[in-house]
């Protein structure tokens, strides 16, 4: 049942509306800006409704695999409780999924709404304060890339203070350490003084209809 649970929800994480959503404009979005699926490369490219659309999307099935694995002893077992140890692994197998789709040959989004979408289902207090971090880090520095990674960051500090089981701070940090990991060159170019700032970005590359 374990493997049958990773396996579908790999599959679910693995759905590139970002990238779909950009066919539907006409757009190869893995041609354009940052090379990725992820929202804030469609809303550069496309604008903010594609952008929110490919967000939502992409938080949702981080959701549905955090709640599916979370609650599936309770569907399967009526008298069990949520399990924290299958939310994270359907949660983690639905990131892996976001970062390297079967269907995109193994490339990918930066995993950051698909994260939020687990976190959301298993610790939405913990999700609240990370979001609004990064909110901070967004509206006061203008860079997503460094709000994302300060949301992550902060993710398994704020799971630690809320009292939450020693292995799901841990798979948070792992958590962060992966985000970090696929925003290593925003980092480059954040240290450099070459990333783009929030709305600056269509200005210099020029916008889709």
């Amino acid at each position: 049942m374990i493997v049958l649970l990773c396996i579908f929800c790999y599959l679910l994480g693995s759905l590139a509306f970002g990238k779909w959503i950009a066919a539907a404009y006409g757009v190869d979005i893995l041609r354009e800006g940052s090379q990725t699926i992820g929202a804030t490369n469609v809303w550069r490219n496309l604008g903010w409704k594609a952008g929110l659309l490919v967000f939502i999307l992409d938080a949702a099935k981080g959701y549905a695999a955090g709640w599916l694995g979370g609650n599936l002893p309770k569907i399967m077992i009526s008298d069990h409780g949520y399990d924290y140890r299958l939310a994270l692994i359907a949660g983690g197998c639905a990131v892996l999924g976001h970062s390297a789709s079967v269907f995109l040959k193994f490339k990918g989004g930066k995993s950051v709404a698909t994260a939020l979408g687990v976190l959301l289902s298993i610790s939405p207090d913990v999700a609240g304060l990370s979001l609004f971090v990064f909110i901070f880090v967004l509206a006061t520095w203008r860079y997503v890339s460094l709000g994302s990674l300060s949301g992550s960051i902060t993710t398994p500090v704020f799971a630690f203070a809320f009292g939450y089981p020693r292995f799901v701070v841990l798979t948070y940090v792992g958590l962060a350490l992966l985000i970090t990991v696929r925003h290593r060159k925003n980092i480059e170019r954040l240290l450099r003084g070459e990333e783009y700032k929030f709305g600056e970005a269509k200005a210099r590359e020029g916008t889709i209809p």
